[in-house]
């Protein structure tokens, strides 16, 4: 419910509670049907939400969207590793979609890199939200699990900007 003006339309689309930081990631949306009872998302409005977890509680948030344009990049990796095939690092450039490289520290506040398979998620080093696996280094990512390189079908590059939204880049191999 946004104060003054609230929406009838919102629901939870995902909620996720992580032990480990004792965390959680909630997720909200707006859906509407179109004419063809297509469902289509809507923006929310900048304002003071509240909602409930557990039909008790109330919690609060202040709400503004900032558009990802201005804080969107485009992460280049090279994957480096051993002679047995296991990936060691991630050697990242980031840059403007104009390709004017930026310092990092103006633009993210955390990264995480997920290897895929055929099947999913092999690996993931880093974390977007749990601030207890933050990566030290976003241009220099030190892989510290053994992962094949031939069993890597594709990579995610993740990362929060600094107000907050979040970015997912995917590499696949051709």
């Amino acid at each position: 419910m946004i104060v003054g003006s609230p929406y009838n339309d919102i629901i939870k689309n995902q909620e996720d509670y992580n032990d480990n930081c004792g965390c959680w990631d909630i997720g909200f949306m707006r859906n509407v049907r179109n004419s063809g009872n297509q469902v289509l998302a809507q923006p929310f409005k900048k304002g003071v939400y509240t909602f409930s977890l557990d039909g008790i509680n109330n919690h609060t948030i202040n709400y503004s969207s900032i558009n990802a344009k201005y804080f969107l990049l485009q992460a280049i990796p090279v994957i480096k590793t051993g002679s047995d095939g296991k990936i060691t690092s991630v050697a990242i450039d980031y840059m403007l979609p104009d390709k004017t490289p930026v310092q990092t520290a103006k633009y993210i506040t955390t990264v995480a890199i997920q290897f895929h398979n055929n099947t999913g998620l092999l690996y993931q080093e880093g974390s977007l939200f749990d601030l207890m696996n933050v990566l030290p280094d976003f241009n220099n990512v030190t892989i510290s699990k053994d992962v094949n390189i031939n069993d890597v079908t594709g990579m995610d590059i993740c990362y929060t900007d600094l107000v907050g939204n979040m970015y997912a880049l995917t590499w696949r191999k051709p």
